[in-house]
C-alpha cells in the first residue's frame, strides 16, 4: 500500500500541476505482497479526476517514475481529454 509519504507526494504533483486535490479519488490495491527479498512492494494505484470521471492505473514500486508519469499526464491534460 501507498505511505503516507506518497499520498503527500501525489497530493504535491497534483497541485504542482495547477489541479485540486480535492478534485481526485486516489486508490490503492497491493499487487505483490512485501517480499522478503525484494523488500518493494508493487501497488497498483489509480487516479480518478471526478469532474471528467477519467481514470488512470500507475504502478507503484520502482521508485518514482510512477510519480514522473502522473506528473507528465497532468501537464498534457491527459485528465482533461480521455474519456474512459
Amino acid at each position: 500500500m501507498l505511505t503516507q509519504e506518497e499520498y503527500e507526494n501525489i497530493q504535491h504533483t497534483i497541485r504542482e500541476s495547477r489541479y485540486s486535490p480535492d478534485d481526485f479519488e486516489i486508490s490503492a490495491v497491493d499487487m505483490i505482497e512485501r517480499s522478503h527479498q525484494l523488500n518493494m512492494d508493487i501497488t497498483a494505484v489509480t487516479i480518478l479526476f471526478v469532474p471528467t470521471k477519467v481514470r488512470k492505473t500507475y504502478i507503484s514500486g520502482f521508485g518514482y517514475t510512477w510519480l514522473w508519469q502522473l506528473e507528465a499526464d497532468l501537464k498534457n491534460g491527459t485528465f482533461d481529454t480521455l474519456r474512459k
